[in-house]
């Protein structure tokens, strides 16, 4: 009779089927420690969190309190049809956190739609040994990146079962503009930018503009709107930039709210050289593309990148979408094999798993 481990509930030497969250946009959620008890998450035990979440969904929960979602109260999920199965399970997480600890993913299968909510491990330290698991007695159980594919209502519904199944409190991961700089520049550096090949495409940055600051110093009575002037960029470059502004009917909120840098994939190397003599000119390490960016839109536009109101929100790369509150990683086939793949595989692990050791314990 084959033993059940009693952290993981997986059948002894059974592999965890694969966990696959690529080429899939997923909002970020944080959660803290999950409670699971002494007895950890047996395969009973998630049989009877699957019954739960189906008598919640269907609006089958006692007391005579209707969660379930229906078509007239939910829009977005009134194409999505009959939900079929739900399915609670360990998944391995090792192509995206560098960790031989499995993934908790739920998986919601309507007829014409999936849905996924997916719990990552925090990575292994160094001197931790190999697929060594917490201790039988521990009674929580650490899985603080929260990834949602699901419509909004249905993330609310999940977020609420979660939080009451294991006692854990579920939170929007918000990253801020370092953090989205600090994954564009560990991809940039360790793919070497790829002139060729799938990954080869060219980089938008979304900066955003926080002009409250600006607004109170000005006098209300007047409604004056401060004006921005900038140099347009030079003919010889091909960096393209585009604005947002916000609607022109409320007076105080007019204003450039982000502005989309378009950066040519065939420029993208000579920005990161550019980078690095200038952090070697002034011992600066760490963020030598930003810092050759933020050379360049000084000398051209004008703007500061180094000003408190402005911020890093967005970047699109051939690797990944990654956005204050998403996160949209490409793969791709088996079949397409390069050097620049291989680095690109290996740096997502370490991108995901700098979230999850950052993400507060108690969320």
């Amino acid at each position: 009779m084959s033993e059940i481990d009693s952290r993981s509930g997986s059948l002894e030497g059974a592999p965890w089927p694969a966990c696959d969250i690529f080429n899939t946009t997923f909002s970020l959620y944080r959660a803290s420690p999950l409670f699971v008890g002494p007895d950890g998450l047996s395969e009973s035990r998630l049989r009877v969190l699957e019954a739960q979440l189906l008598d919640i969904l269907t609006g089958e929960s006692v007391r005579g309190v209707d969660f379930g979602l229906h078509e007239d109260g939910d829009s977005s999920m009134g194409s999505a049809g009959i939900l079929e199965t739900i399915t609670i399970e360990w998944a391995s997480a090792d192509r995206f956190v560098a960790t031989s600890r499995p993934a908790l993913q739920a998986i919601l299968q309507y007829e014409n739609a999936q849905c996924m909510a997916i719990l990552l491990p925090t990575p292994e330290v160094s001197g931790t040994t190999k697929g060594a698991t917490a201790d039988p007695g521990d009674t929580f159980l650490s899985l603080p990146i929260l990834l949602f594919r699901m419509p909004a209502s249905l993330k609310v519904t999940m977020a609420r079962f979660l939080s009451s199944a294991f006692d854990s409190r579920i939170t929007p991961l918000h990253l801020s503009s370092s953090d989205i700089v600090r994954s564009w520049e560990s991809w940039a550096y360790a793919t070497a930018l790829p002139t060729n090949g799938p990954l080869a495409r060219d980089v938008v940055l979304t900066l955003a503009f926080n002009l409250l600051e600006l607004r109170d110093v000005a006098d209300p009575r007047e409604h004056r709107i401060p004006t921005y002037a900038a140099r347009p960029a030079s003919p010889k470059t091909s960096t393209a930039v585009t604005a947002a502004s916000s609607q022109v009917g409320d007076p105080m909120n007019i204003g450039l709210r982000t502005v989309d840098v378009s950066i040519p994939n065939r420029d993208l190397g000579e920005f990161l050289k550019a980078g690095q003599q200038l952090e070697s000119d002034d011992n600066k390490r760490g963020t030598p593309f930003i810092t050759a960016l933020a050379y360049y839109f000084k000398g051209h536009l004008g703007l500061d990148l180094s000003n408190s109101a402005v911020e890093v929100v967005r970047v699109a790369c051939g690797g990944f979408v990654l956005s204050i509150n998403r996160i949209k990683i490409f793969d791709f086939p088996e079949s397409v094999s390069s050097a620049a793949l291989y680095k690109h595989r290996s740096v997502i692990p370490r991108i995901l798993g700098d979230f999850a050791m950052r993400s507060p314990a108690s969320a």
